[in-house]
């Protein structure tokens, strides 16, 4: 019956974060540029202009659902929705030592009917197949016995690293776990930390021979303002002292992503705290590696300067070991009847929560996304009947006209310098500037500067609700 339970959970959330469009925008994109690329030619490269800074993990798997004749973005949602079910089941599993069935099927349903795990469900990204792998280290670690399963561990942070950069993080704080939580083994302490170097060093070699992308990790991070390289790069003390200074975003993201419905700030960041510090607790034999695992990574997303939701779902599976501790000292201290109907109605407040948060989501991205998939598409019938194949075309939302002209943008990147924006696009031979009005405000907006820097210079020739199209003029 619990089982059951949760396969209808799954059921429910899915149909209701349904939106009936494809996802756009910059990540969805670039995936499926980078795995189209990979399967044409070979090369990782984006809309055959620059490298991808991402890694080829998910690209490679989004290539082999493309090879298999399989649509990428519908496949790619197929599988997220199977990866939630895979993650729920690794849940299951962490939470068994518990001795509680209603525990394990809580922690189980506080995973599957979490909101920000919906929004990357619907998405061509690798957030849900991440969260799951960092699930299962965390599974491994647990049942550290051998130097074969620290081998396993080192092979599953392989596959996090391979997916998302930030999977070196995971695999740090797997050497510090079998470091200072598996005594018999402390001489394979290096191998996990090793294994994702040398993930990430092989992608590094592999993109090398490419032009670096416009929004490359490296000068990005280096950034004062990763949205406006005009405002120069950060010192070392500046980007040592986000620790202090991004503390509240990171909270922010964390709480968001683990409190699942829309709750104050300060309330979603102790709950998310307080699970995780829980999941700490719950994690009797690796301890050690769960607060590696979360202070290591904590420290990362706040050195990063970019913020989101879904950064946090990685620390989803150590919140839903919290939930299930809790939900267990419940039982413990309850008599059985009252405890489970406590567990349950507490659940069940959560469950219809989320549902509605994620029904209001679903809904205002559904209206977003047709509307963006309309305007790009008339945009992109404009562009093949007026833009002959050589004409150069630049713009900042380069990956989102690449995909769907099939054709090379010049990319331009986030700076409200006029001169080094017509540098890249003018100034390179682009014939043709696209600008997407609504979709990120911050580019639309260096983008009008741009024109307005040089009002002789760009004709507006097509214009609806989302594009704009200018004439460069000799």
């Amino acid at each position: 019956m619990g089982v059951a339970a949760v396969a209808v959970l799954l059921a429910v959330f899915a149909a209701l974060r349904f939106t009936g469009q494809l996802p756009y925008g910059s990540d969805h994109d670039e995936y499926r540029l980078v795995a189209q690329s990979l399967l044409r030619s070979g090369t990782p490269v984006v809309g055959g202009v620059e490298a991808t800074k991402y890694p080829l993990g998910y690209p490679l798997l989004l290539a082999l659902l493309d090879g298999l004749g399989l649509p990428i973005g519908t496949a790619a949602i197929v599988v997220n929705v199977v990866l939630v079910a895979a993650l729920a089941v690794v849940v299951v599993r962490l939470t068994a030592p518990l001795g509680a069935r209603l525990a394990q099927l809580s922690a189980a349903a506080f995973v599957v009917t979490n909101v920000a795990l919906w929004g990357s469900v619907y998405a061509v990204m690798p957030d849900v197949l991440f969260t799951l792998l960092v699930a299962l280290v965390v599974a491994r670690m647990v049942a550290l016995e051998s130097g074969r399963d620290v081998a396993v561990v080192a092979a599953l942070v392989v596959s996090a690293a391979s997916v998302k950069s930030v999977g070196l993080l995971v695999a740090v704080a797997a050497s510090a776990g079998v470091l200072f939580g598996a005594r018999r083994l402390r001489r394979w302490c290096w191998a996990p930390a090793l294994a994702g170097l040398v993930a990430v060093g092989v992608q590094a070699v592999v993109t090398a021979p490419y032009p670096e992308p416009a929004t490359g990790y490296a000068r990005t991070f280096v950034l004062r303002n990763p949205y406006d390289a005009a405002d120069g790069r950060a010192s070392v003390a500046e980007v040592a002292a986000r620790v202090v200074t991004r503390v509240d975003s990171v909270l922010t993201d964390v709480g968001a992503a683990l409190t699942g419905a829309s709750t104050p700030d300060t309330v979603a960041a102790v709950v998310a705290l307080a699970l995780l510090a829980l999941g700490i607790v719950g994690l009797r034999r690796q301890r050690p590696f769960a607060v590696a695992l979360v202070v290591v990574y904590a420290v990362g997303l706040t050195l990063w300067p970019f913020a989101s939701v879904r950064f946090g779902l990685p620390l989803l599976p150590l919140a839903a070991v919290g939930v299930g501790v809790a939900a267990a000292w419940v039982f413990r201290v309850a008599p059985r009847a009252v405890g489970a109907v406590v567990v349950v109605a507490a659940l069940g407040g959560l469950g219809v929560a989320n549902g509605v948060a994620v029904r209001r989501e679903a809904a205002a991205e559904a209206a977003m996304l047709a509307s963006l998939h309309a305007a790009t598409q008339e945009a992109v019938h404009w562009i093949d009947h007026n833009v002959e194949r050589d004409e150069p075309i630049a713009s900042l939302a380069y990956r989102e006209l690449a995909l769907r002209l099939d054709r090379p943008v010049l990319p331009l990147g986030y700076t409200s310098d006029t001169a080094a924006l017509w540098s890249a696009s003018g100034g390179r031979g682009a014939r043709w500037f696209v600008n997407l009005t609504t979709l990120y405000p911050r580019r639309a907006r260096h983008a009008r500067r741009l024109v307005a820097a040089y009002p002789d210079r760009f004709e507006r020739v097509f214009r609806n609700d989302e594009v704009a199209i200018y004439r460069i003029r000799p």
